[in-house]
């Protein structure tokens, strides 16, 4: 149970009423304008992420992917579907079973922060990473 935590905090992980929220470095995994792309190079949290669900074969992974407010609601819904998939794609690569991974876009239903400014639809456009038991 201690290296289920570690790993945990290790993540930066949130407890929430829908599970284990792992918010994923901004820095590494910011999504551009319109895009589902991946950013190139290394992602080091969806490296640990794959490790945890290595050691915790029960636990499963909800991603939800995010827009900012620009464009259509049905742009954004199918954008961030593809955010989602995207990082759920990312991690079977990197050995997590496809069946304990579901990946589910909100579009921009759900902001963290203003969609007023540029830092704010920056922000807004992202991945969590629920960890489910």
């Amino acid at each position: 149970m201690r290296e289920l935590e570690a790993g945990f905090a290790a993540l930066n992980g949130t407890y929430t009423d829908r599970g284990l929220l792992l918010r994923l470095a901004e820095s590494e995994l910011r999504f551009l304008p319109g895009q589902a792309t991946l950013p190139a190079g290394d992602l080091q949290s969806l490296d640990r992420i794959a490790d945890l669900m290595d050691k915790e074969t029960k636990l499963s992974i909800r991603i939800e992917g995010h827009t900012d407010s620009v464009g259509s609601d049905e742009l954004n819904l199918d954008l961030s579907q593809q955010r989602a998939q995207a990082v759920q794609q990312a991690l079977t690569e990197r050995g997590v079973a496809a069946d304990r991974i579901k990946a589910e876009g909100i579009g921009s239903a759900r902001p963290i922060a203003t969609n007023a400014t540029a830092e704010g639809r920056s922000k807004n456009r992202r991945v969590e990473v629920y960890i489910i038991d």
